[in-house]
């Protein structure tokens, strides 16, 4: 599927797989890494990918919430999924893999790699 269009640069990338593992790569540095699969829905072979960091935020509303005439300024912890992509060696905007399970295995092995450089310890 493509919308033929100056404005549209690829075909539609479809979701095929999300996949989660937690990391904790320090005393006060750990958190959930969500990495989310597509495959090019008009290119047999080509993929993307993303790496989301799940934290935490405490964050308090800019607009103003009122009840019974008073001002309520309460703060809220919220998930936020914050892209990290750009900390992996490799470029996944568009890549080539044979299947879906060899794309996968491609971003799994750079995240394998990141891991060893950031914590000093190879994966097993």
């Amino acid at each position: 599927m493509k919308i033929r269009h100056p404005a549209v640069k690829t075909s539609f990338f479809k979701l095929v797989g999300t996949y989660e593992v937690d990391l904790v790569l320090g005393p006060e540095l750990d958190f959930t890494l969500r990495l989310e699969l597509f495959k090019d829905t008009e290119r047999k072979g080509w993929f993307r990918a993303h790496a989301w960091e799940m934290e935490c935020f405490n964050l308090e509303p800019t607009f103003p919430v009122k009840k019974n005439g008073k001002a309520l300024l309460k703060k809220s912890t919220e998930s936020i999924l914050l892209e990290r992509t750009t900390q992996l060696a490799g470029s996944y905007q568009h890549f080539k893999a044979a299947s879906e399970p060899d794309a996968l295995a491609k971003v799994v092995g750079d995240l394998k790699g990141r891991l060893a450089h950031w914590t000093q310890v190879k994966p097993k």
